[in-house]
């Protein structure tokens, strides 16, 4: 009877120490690949961090072209305004000379 009961203690033990193994065994499963999973996210994490520093360096250099074209336009805007300026003041000084001779025709005439 002792030794029935010491076989059956024994496969009860054994029984249970084969399930607390597999939980154990199942936890470090799951601890392993979800570190694999956090380190393959880390790396598609950095490899979009770079991504987005290429991306943002190229955008800083259109923008540094473009505020370039813009104050070469800016400069060709003022030329063409002193341009007009100028011919605005050579129209009204002819009208003012016009206006003078045809003053003067009336006056003679």
């Amino acid at each position: 009877w002792h030794r029935e009961r010491r076989d059956a203690s024994t496969e009860i033990e054994r029984v249970f120490r084969g399930h607390l193994g597999r939980q154990k065994a199942e936890h470090e499963r799951d601890k392993y690949l979800f570190s694999r999973s956090q380190s393959s996210g880390i790396e598609l994490g950095r490899q979009m961090l770079a991504e987005h520093k290429l991306h943002a360096t190229r955008l800083q250099s259109e923008i540094a072209l473009l505020v370039q074209e813009k104050k070469a336009l800016e400069c060709r805007v003022d030329e063409l305004l002193e341009e007009i300026s100028q011919f605005e003041e050579g129209v009204k000084t002819l009208e003012v000379e016009m206006h003078q001779l045809s003053k003067a025709e009336r006056d003679n005439a």
